[in-house]
């Protein structure tokens, strides 16, 4: 079988260890080259066949130089490109496609990175999908101030789950339950488990039904 061959463009080299090691153990994934910089990516995209990039927006402390460094591998040759970052910036993305990247991922989300490359390499990134990874981020984003026990609170909340069920589900007392939806609609800044969907999932109240 024949691999898809990926090259991973990064300043961090400890990430880029680890996510060789991630994508090796894939049967049909393997990593041909690494880089640092920008020269030094638009100098492997010369001298390697490579199906698929990944490449973080910010290299060696220059911000978007990941988004540069694209936009000249481009005119050099048509390379299918990944961005990679933890920005959730609407005119990073924007800018990103621009260049010529096909799909936008979080790096908090390494472990859907395989599935993203199986789906660029084979045509299948639809705008929505695209949209749809950029909503997951946006979501992680208004959640991010709440503990581990909030969360999966809330994660019960945005699956229907009423109080009593919740209390059963997680084996709580309903003080506790109650305390920390108190603390949940505090970080949110809402008044109201569908409040607090919707704002999470960037919906209006009709949206939704809890």
């Amino acid at each position: 079988m024949n691999k898809i061959k990926v090259a991973i463009i990064d300043d961090d080299t400890g990430w880029i260890k680890e996510m060789v090691k991630i994508l090796n153990r894939e049967k049909d994934i393997i990593v041909v080259g690494t880089a640092f910089t920008k020269d030094d990516a638009i100098r492997l995209v010369k001298n390697i066949d490579v199906d698929v990039l990944l490449m973080d927006i910010n290299l060696s402390g220059n911000k978007c130089d990941g988004i540069t460094a694209t936009l000249e591998i481009n005119k050099i040759k048509e390379v299918k490109t990944i961005m990679l970052t933890s920005l959730t910036d609407e005119n990073v993305i924007i800018n990103s496609f621009t260049a010529g990247a096909k799909n936008y991922i979080s790096k908090l989300e390494y472990h859907r990175i395989p599935e993203c490359i199986r789906s660029l390499f084979a045509n299948k990134t639809p705008l929505d999908v695209l949209l749809e990874d950029y909503s997951r981020m946006k979501e992680e984003e208004q959640l991010k101030d709440l503990t581990c026990s909030e969360r999966e609170v809330y994660n019960l909340i945005a699956n229907g789950c009423t109080r009593k069920e919740i209390q059963g589900k997680l084996v709580k007392s309903e003080n506790t339950i109650k305390n920390q939806l108190k603390n949940i609609f505090k970080k949110l800044k809402v008044n109201s488990s569908k409040e607090a969907v919707c704002k999470v999932k960037g919906k209006g109240t009709k949206d939704i039904e809890l």
